[in-house]
Protein backbone atom coordinates (compact mmCIF):
# COMPACT_ATOMS: atom_id res chain seq x y z
CA UNK A 1 0.00 0.00 0.00
CA UNK A 2 0.94 3.68 0.28
CA UNK A 3 2.00 3.54 3.71
CA UNK A 4 5.01 0.98 4.33
CA UNK A 5 6.35 2.29 7.76
CA UNK A 6 3.79 3.66 9.75
CA UNK A 7 4.18 5.28 13.26
CA UNK A 8 0.69 6.72 13.97
CA UNK A 9 -3.04 7.17 12.85
CA UNK A 10 -5.43 10.07 13.80
CA UNK A 11 -8.89 10.74 12.33
CA UNK A 12 -9.14 14.40 11.63
CA UNK A 13 -12.17 16.37 12.33
CA UNK A 14 -13.84 16.15 9.01
CA UNK A 15 -13.67 12.33 9.28
CA UNK A 16 -10.32 12.19 7.08
CA UNK A 17 -7.09 9.90 8.10
CA UNK A 18 -4.11 11.09 8.65
CA UNK A 19 -0.85 8.08 9.16
CA UNK A 20 2.26 9.33 9.94
CA UNK A 21 5.10 7.36 7.71
CA UNK A 22 8.46 6.67 10.20
CA UNK A 23 10.76 6.42 7.22
CA UNK A 24 10.42 8.00 4.51
CA UNK A 25 9.03 10.53 7.28
CA UNK A 26 5.56 11.73 5.41
CA UNK A 27 1.78 12.54 6.39
CA UNK A 28 -0.38 10.27 4.59
CA UNK A 29 -3.99 11.62 3.83
CA UNK A 30 -6.56 9.15 3.39
CA UNK A 31 -10.58 9.82 2.91
CA UNK A 32 -13.20 8.17 5.17
CA UNK A 33 -12.74 5.10 2.60
CA UNK A 34 -9.09 4.85 3.27
CA UNK A 35 -8.74 6.39 -0.50
CA UNK A 36 -5.25 8.03 -0.58
CA UNK A 37 -5.76 11.73 -1.18
CA UNK A 38 -2.18 13.11 -0.72
CA UNK A 39 1.08 12.87 1.19
CA UNK A 40 3.00 15.01 2.68
CA UNK A 41 6.62 14.68 2.30
CA UNK A 42 8.66 15.32 5.39
CA UNK A 43 12.06 13.56 4.70
CA UNK A 44 15.47 15.32 3.55
CA UNK A 45 17.39 14.63 0.09
CA UNK A 46 21.19 14.62 2.10
CA UNK A 47 22.43 11.15 2.39
CA UNK A 48 24.03 11.85 5.30
CA UNK A 49 20.27 12.47 6.94
CA UNK A 50 17.15 10.98 7.88
CA UNK A 51 14.50 12.78 9.19
CA UNK A 52 11.88 9.97 10.94
CA UNK A 53 7.92 10.99 12.03
CA UNK A 54 7.04 9.49 15.04
CA UNK A 55 3.94 10.73 16.60
CA UNK A 56 1.27 12.75 14.43
CA UNK A 57 -1.67 15.12 15.95
CA UNK A 58 -4.11 16.97 14.33
CA UNK A 59 -3.37 20.66 15.28
CA UNK A 60 -4.69 24.47 14.73
CA UNK A 61 -5.70 23.63 11.26
CA UNK A 62 -2.32 21.40 10.30
CA UNK A 63 -0.63 19.17 12.09
CA UNK A 64 1.56 18.97 15.41
CA UNK A 65 4.61 16.32 14.83
CA UNK A 66 7.39 14.72 16.95
CA UNK A 67 9.74 12.73 15.53
CA UNK A 68 13.98 12.49 15.22
CA UNK A 69 16.42 13.97 12.74
CA UNK A 70 19.31 12.16 12.31
CA UNK A 71 22.94 13.30 10.92
CA UNK A 72 25.19 10.42 10.16
CA UNK A 73 28.50 11.47 10.83
CA UNK A 74 32.16 9.63 10.76
CA UNK A 75 35.05 11.06 12.34
CA UNK A 76 38.66 9.75 13.11
CA UNK A 77 36.97 6.07 12.24
CA UNK A 78 34.21 6.33 14.73
CA UNK A 79 30.49 5.79 13.45
CA UNK A 80 28.31 8.97 15.41
CA UNK A 81 24.51 10.24 14.96
CA UNK A 82 24.07 13.18 16.01
CA UNK A 83 20.05 12.87 17.06
CA UNK A 84 18.00 15.91 17.23
CA UNK A 85 14.07 14.99 18.67
CA UNK A 86 12.01 17.75 17.70
CA UNK A 87 8.26 18.42 18.52
CA UNK A 88 7.20 21.25 15.36
CA UNK A 89 4.06 22.68 14.08
CA UNK A 90 3.08 22.37 10.55
CA UNK A 91 0.41 23.70 8.28
CA UNK A 92 -2.26 21.63 6.45
CA UNK A 93 0.10 21.70 3.44
CA UNK A 94 3.10 20.52 5.85
CA UNK A 95 5.02 24.21 5.75
CA UNK A 96 7.03 23.83 9.25
CA UNK A 97 5.21 27.13 11.24
CA UNK A 98 7.14 26.61 14.08
CA UNK A 99 9.84 24.54 16.15
CA UNK A 100 8.07 23.97 19.76
CA UNK A 101 11.10 21.68 21.28
CA UNK A 102 14.23 19.98 19.92
CA UNK A 103 17.18 17.96 21.82
CA UNK A 104 20.38 17.18 20.95
CA UNK A 105 22.28 13.94 21.37
CA UNK A 106 25.43 12.12 20.45
CA UNK A 107 25.11 8.33 19.79
CA UNK A 108 28.88 6.98 19.43
CA UNK A 109 28.21 3.42 17.96
CA UNK A 110 32.00 3.03 18.43
CA UNK A 111 31.15 1.71 22.03
CA UNK A 112 27.88 1.10 23.43
CA UNK A 113 27.31 2.42 26.67
CA UNK A 114 23.44 2.74 27.68
CA UNK A 115 22.74 6.23 29.37
CA UNK A 116 19.15 6.67 29.60
CA UNK A 117 19.37 10.33 29.88
CA UNK A 118 21.23 9.99 26.62
CA UNK A 119 18.89 7.54 24.78
CA UNK A 120 15.66 10.45 25.49
CA UNK A 121 13.95 9.13 22.45
CA UNK A 122 10.84 11.16 20.61
CA UNK A 123 9.10 13.02 23.51
CA UNK A 124 5.12 12.46 24.66
CA UNK A 125 3.43 15.08 23.88
CA UNK A 126 0.31 16.83 25.46
CA UNK A 127 -2.03 19.20 24.21
CA UNK A 128 -3.92 21.23 26.59
CA UNK A 129 -7.19 23.29 25.94
CA UNK A 130 -5.79 26.79 24.80
CA UNK A 131 -3.27 24.89 22.73
CA UNK A 132 -0.25 24.72 24.86
CA UNK A 133 1.89 21.86 24.23
CA UNK A 134 2.89 19.79 27.43
CA UNK A 135 6.75 18.14 26.60
CA UNK A 136 8.44 16.06 29.44
CA UNK A 137 12.06 17.92 28.85
CA UNK A 138 13.81 15.63 31.50
CA UNK A 139 13.99 12.05 31.04
CA UNK A 140 15.68 11.63 34.53
CA UNK A 141 13.84 13.33 36.84
CA UNK A 142 9.81 14.68 36.83
CA UNK A 143 9.91 17.96 34.23
CA UNK A 144 7.45 19.12 31.94
CA UNK A 145 7.24 22.27 30.21
CA UNK A 146 4.61 23.74 29.11
CA UNK A 147 4.71 25.52 25.55
CA UNK A 148 2.92 27.80 23.08
CA UNK A 149 2.17 27.25 19.81
CA UNK A 150 5.49 28.84 19.01
CA UNK A 151 7.87 27.42 21.33
CA UNK A 152 8.11 29.78 23.64
CA UNK A 153 8.06 28.05 27.43
CA UNK A 154 5.30 28.96 29.44
CA UNK A 155 5.41 27.10 32.70
CA UNK A 156 7.94 24.27 34.08
CA UNK A 157 6.47 21.92 36.10
CA UNK A 158 8.29 20.19 38.79
CA UNK A 159 8.04 17.63 41.68
CA UNK A 160 10.86 15.85 43.84
CA UNK A 161 11.99 12.92 42.33
CA UNK A 162 13.41 9.47 43.84
CA UNK A 163 15.18 7.84 40.70
CA UNK A 164 15.06 3.73 41.02
CA UNK A 165 18.17 2.69 42.07
CA UNK A 166 19.31 -0.04 39.56
CA UNK A 167 19.78 -3.52 40.68
CA UNK A 168 22.90 -5.33 38.92
CA UNK A 169 20.95 -8.00 36.89
CA UNK A 170 19.04 -5.03 35.58
CA UNK A 171 21.97 -3.17 34.48
CA UNK A 172 23.56 -5.53 33.09
CA UNK A 173 20.43 -6.57 31.41
CA UNK A 174 20.14 -3.63 29.80
CA UNK A 175 23.86 -3.43 28.57
CA UNK A 176 23.85 -6.80 26.94
CA UNK A 177 20.01 -5.81 25.08
CA UNK A 178 21.35 -2.87 23.97
CA UNK A 179 24.76 -3.89 22.88
CA UNK A 180 23.35 -6.81 20.76
CA UNK A 181 21.06 -4.52 19.42
CA UNK A 182 23.28 -2.00 18.17
CA UNK A 183 25.78 -4.93 16.78
CA UNK A 184 22.70 -6.20 15.27
CA UNK A 185 21.80 -2.53 13.41
CA UNK A 186 24.48 -1.29 12.84
CA UNK A 187 26.99 -4.49 11.48
CA UNK A 188 25.90 -3.26 8.48
CA UNK A 189 28.01 -0.03 8.42
CA UNK A 190 31.67 -0.26 7.68
CA UNK A 191 33.91 2.64 7.86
Amino acid sequence: GRVGYPADVIRLADGRFAIAQVFPASVEIFDDDWNHERSISLYSHNENEELRLEDLWEYRGGFLVAGEHIEKVRADGTFLHRRHNYVRVLSATGALQSTVYTRERVVDFSHCVYDEDQMHYVPDVAIGPAGEIYIPTKRIGYEITAFDPDGNSRAVLRRDYEPLARTKQEIDYLETSRRTMFERTFARYTL
